[in-house]
Order: structure tokens, then C-alpha cells, then sequence
């Protein structure tokens, strides 16, 4: 499904919207399928196989069976058109068709339709897929991180037991082994603050790429 929103604008909205349902009508009705020329720019354009039309002087549908069908709307100082179409090609006669009955309705007041870029299948897909294009990345984080953590836990036990054992050292052999109780307490003191150090570090480089 491709769809297209355009806009006329004109301070009599209602008055055209019912000129282009009711021309869509009197189209559908007589059965025309002759091609209507060439646009620049487009293909050359051929009735749709069905042509049907419903409106009020506030809304309507224009249904370009099979290529989709346009909801016309009149609002404050503008005629609004949405056109949902099975895809590009038919998006593109819809268009057309609507871009010369807008010519010739409004050669008076100069009229022309707007329209913006069309919206389809790919661009509402394309949010999903960069959501899961990031998903790898949060997950490693996720990861390292708990592994990080764990590290820490285990490097603290370790260098505990390794303080513990030296204490116990030092009990049996006297102040002699001060210097093999040093080094441990040393090293727990660097393993401890080392991972603070990095994790400042990596915080401060994410931010600066933020």
C-alpha cells in the first residue's frame, strides 16, 4: 500500500469537491476507458477498469478500482486528498487523473494540487529495522557490562584471600614478612581502583560521541 496526501489550496473547498466526485460519477456511470493523453513526466494514463464516486458537501471517496481510491475532504481555505493506492504505478495514475480534472475545474482560479512525498511499505518498515539494527549493540553493552561487574566481584574475592593469607603470614612468621604482606595489599588497591579509572573513562569518551 502506497499512500499520498495533496492539497488545494482555494477559499471554496466544498464547491470543488463535489465538481470532482460527481465528474468521477458521471466517468464511472458512461464507461469511459479511453486513454486521456500524455502528462509530462508520467506514463500515458487510461481510465481505471472501475470508477465509482460517494460525497457530501463535506467529504467524499473516489474509488480507481483496481489501483486504490481518494478520500476528498474540505477544509478551512483548502481541499485536502489522500489517495491510497495498491502501489506506485497506480499511486501515479491517480494522480494524474486528479492533476487534470483540477486543471480544467480551476483554469479560473489557477488551481493546482500539492502533494507531498508518498508514504509506503518500506518507510513504515524502516523504523522496526533500525530499531533492530541497534539491538545487537545494546545487548553487548548489556554484557560486557555484567561481565565487567562479575570480574570485579571475583578480583575483589581473590585479592581478599590473597590479604587474608598474607595476615596469616605474617602472624606465623612475624613483622619479617611485612614486605611479602605489602605487595598483595598493593595490588588489591590497583585491581580496585582500576575499574573505576576505566569506567570513567569509558562514560566520558560515550559522551563526548553523544
Amino acid at each position: 500500500m502506497v499512500t499520498a496526501e495533496g492539497r488545494v489550496e482555494t477559499d471554496r473547498p466544498s464547491r470543488y469537491l463535489v465538481q470532482l466526485c460527481r465528474h468521477a460519477s458521471q466517468v464511472g456511470r458512461r464507461g469511459l476507458h479511453r486513454p486521456l493523453g500524455h502528462d509530462p513526466g508520467r506514463p500515458t494514463r487510461e481510465m481505471p477498469d472501475g470508477l465509482r464516486a460517494e460525497w457530501s458537501d463535506t467529504a467524499g471517496t473516489i474509488t480507481f478500482r483496481p489501483w486504490g481510491l481518494c478520500l476528498v475532504e474540505a477544509a478551512e481555505g483548502a481541499l485536502i486528498l489522500r489517495i491510497d493506492a495498491t502501489d506506485e504505478d497506480g499511486l501515479s495514475r491517480i494522480q494524474g487523473i486528479i492533476d487534470r480534472n483540477f486543471s480544467r475545474f480551476g483554469r479560473r482560479d489557477q488551481l493546482a494540487v500539492r502533494w507531498q512525498d508518498p508514504v509506503g511499505a518500506a518507510d513504515t518498515e524502516a523504523p522496526e529495522s533500525r530499531a533492530n539494527a541497534t539491538a545487537p549493540p545494546r545487548r553487548r553493552g548489556r554484557f560486557l557490562a555484567a561481565a565487567g561487574v562479575l570480574g570485579v566481584a571475583l578480583l575483589v574475592a581473590a585479592h581478599l584471600g590473597a590479604a587474608g593469607a598474607a595476615a596469616v603470614v605474617i602472624r606465623w612468621l612475624g613483622w619479617t614478612a611485612l614486605g611479602v604482606a605489602v605487595v598483595p595489599v598493593l595490588v588489591v588497591g590497583a585491581h580496585l581502583l582500576l575499574p573505576g579509572v576505566l569506567f570513567g573513562v569509558r562514560r566520558h569518551l560515550a559522551r563526548r560521541r553523544d
